[in-house]
């Protein structure tokens, strides 16, 4: 009985290699072509020199690693590179209403981390500006010794909860808007942040040296549209069409498979100075 098992399982593992000529293949998919682009953002004129803040409220916590330095022009004074700036792109230049959405490459069609977070480690936002996706979670953190509220208003979403030391508030439902979220603490008035949101993975926040880059981006002709809190959208521009309002912003540039578009300089200028 025994080999007679032992015969039948042969058999049955013979056909079986037998068969594998004849079964479906699944096709392996070809790599989406795609390009990327590259720039730096800079000041124009002599860097601006960072405030000390008021800091007039728990200070032995606040001042514990020095001063708090404004951060509305972070401007590096050796490559006047502005940190903080926020460069994105859009396939409609029309901020407030576009009629066309960036296409996404589906390598990116979900986020890498499903959460992004913002502290205040010591009585200032870090960071100070963040971007996003919308189905991404922001998560607000206090990771510092004292109390704080977070007071946040923008991109279809609000609050004001206070956060004890260790504690954090998670957001969802955010979405796209052409304008900041804003984030601010009413304990420490001093402190302040923003919030950017976006419908797609193709923004980027420059570094110290004002340099931004961004990947993975299906070819075409797009625009390319910047934001910094001081300046807000560069070069946005309300008219009528058609009898109606419309902002729009940014400058066209095009995306090649396989190659880096230089944006070259995005200069920024101090209007208030």
């Amino acid at each position: 009985m025994r080999r007679l098992l032992s015969l039948t399982a042969v058999l049955a593992v013979l056909a079986g290699l037998a068969l594998l000529p004849f079964l479906p293949t699944v096709a392996a998919q070809p790599a989406v072509a795609t390009g990327s682009i590259k720039g730096q953002v800079t000041f124009d004129g002599t860097a601006p020199e960072r405030p000390k803040l008021d800091v007039n409220k728990n200070q032995a916590e606040c001042l514990a690693k020095g001063p708090i330095l404004g951060e509305e022009w972070v401007v590096n004074p050796k490559t006047k590179g502005v940190k903080w700036a926020v460069v994105w792109l859009a396939a409609d230049n029309n901020l407030k209403a576009p009629a066309k959405k960036m296409p996404v490459n589906p390598a990116l069609a979900k986020p890498k981390s499903a959460t992004v977070e913002m502290d205040q480690p010591c009585c200032a936002y870090e960071p100070h500006v963040l971007a996003m996706r919308e189905d991404q979670t922001l998560i607000f953190k206090n990771s510092s010794g004292i109390a704080h509220n977070t007071n946040f208003n923008g991109c279809g979403v609000s609050g004001n909860p206070i956060l004890n030391p260790g504690a954090e508030q998670k957001v969802t439902d955010t979405k796209y808007t052409w304008t900041a979220m804003s984030v601010g603490c009413n304990i420490h008035g001093w402190m302040k942040a923003y919030v950017r949101v976006y419908d797609h993975p193709y923004f980027a926040v420059t570094d110290e040296n004002g340099n931004f880059e961004i990947s993975g981006v299906p070819p075409g002709e797009y625009y390319l549209i910047t934001w910094q809190e001081k300046v807000g959208i560069k070069d946005a521009k309300m008219m009528l069409e058609n009898g109606v309002k419309v902002t729009r912003a940014g400058t066209k540039i095009k995306i090649e498979a396989g190659k880096a578009t230089d944006a070259g300089g995005i200069t920024l200028t101090d209007e208030n100075k």
